[in-house]
């Protein structure tokens, strides 16, 4: 015949070998006759009894919030690993895994975007460029910067446009833009005079990027907005947009990628026979950490193809001091 455990009293809960709070502990026990001590708290029946029916959903949720705070108080031990503190239950914590993907992909998109800048979005790789300033006649610069309100924004990139076409025979598609230069071109006057009549009071005229590129004659804009930290571990913050936020390019890229087929630049990318762009990757920490490791790989590699279906614009907006 089965054993039957009879008047179990726990006393005390040790969640790692030694550390735990002394002060704190959890006494749990079952018996058909109580075995409450003098001086003990009462048995959750006790403390319900001659309770009303309609305050006993507010007794126990009462009693489970108490239980709640001093299991966390024995959580903030020491030795216990911040992830394990995690798992066990805090708020907003319940799709661990999930959270820190989304955490690594973050930071994937952070070092795709500066493998993008380093590659693509700099002066002294594409076959033509262009400088901004105050005036287009002077000799150190090619065309009156769009901060600027005597600047013509719409008729200068659509002459680029057709220069690319000319020379390569692939009518640019892609328009991306640093932040400033952005903000730049929607509050145009030549920009603002194309959509300002299609607003109403329940609708105002807005220039997105979807109408900027149907104003431009690109098929894409693409705003370089994402930002990073620069400051080195222990030092001040130094956050700002990886991409140059007064620079523009003007591109083509294939809607098609085949080997024979012309297009600006290409992103070589291996799954590493996983067939997902980013595997993420778990692995337990050292024994006796009670910890797990999440990971995420990335193989790529962003090159120029055809340095001639694009145009660099360096100071599309006047730099600030």
């Amino acid at each position: 015949m089965p054993n039957k455990l009879k008047n179990l009293n726990i006393t005390k809960v040790d969640l790692v070998p030694e550390g735990a709070n002394p002060d704190a502990f959890v006494t749990m026990y079952k018996s058909k006759t109580p075995i409450r001590k003098s001086g003990e708290a009462e048995s959750f029946a006790d403390k319900l009894k001659d309770t009303k029916l309609d305050d006993v959903v507010r007794q126990i949720w009462q009693y489970t919030e108490s239980l709640s705070s001093s299991l966390i108080s024995i959580l903030r031990d020491d030795n216990i690993i911040q992830s394990d503190i995690e798992r066990m239950g805090a708020k907003g914590i319940m799709k661990f895994r999930q959270n820190k993907s989304k955490v690594i992909a973050e930071q994937m998109f952070i070092h795709q975007n500066k493998t993008f800048a380093q590659q693509y979005f700099k002066k002294g790789v594409w076959g033509t460029d262009l400088t901004g300033g105050t005036s287009a006649s002077s000799s150190s610069t090619d065309f009156v910067s769009f901060d600027n309100d005597n600047s013509s924004p719409i008729k200068f990139i659509g002459d680029c446009i057709t220069e690319i076409k000319r020379t390569t025979g692939r009518k640019p598609n892609k328009l991306g833009l640093g932040q400033r230069v952005f903000d730049a071109l929607i509050n145009h006057p030549d920009v603002m005079n194309r959509v300002i009549y299609g607003g109403n009071t329940a609708s105002p005229a807005m220039v997105t990027t979807k109408s900027l590129a149907a104003i431009l004659g690109v098929d894409e804009v693409v705003v370089f907005d994402a930002i990073w930290n620069s400051a080195n571990l222990g030092e001040e913050e130094n956050t700002g947009f990886i991409c140059d936020e007064n620079a523009m390019l003007l591109a083509y890229a294939t809607s098609t990628p085949m080997i024979d087929e012309p297009t600006a630049g290409y992103t070589f990318r291996w799954d590493m026979g996983t067939k997902n762009i980013l595997p993420i990757i778990e692995w337990e920490g050292d024994e006796g950490t009670y910890s797990n490791y999440i990971g995420g790989m990335i193989a790529q590699d962003m090159e120029i193809v055809c340095k001639d279906l694009g145009f660099y614009f360096q100071n599309a907006v006047t730099p600030k001091n």
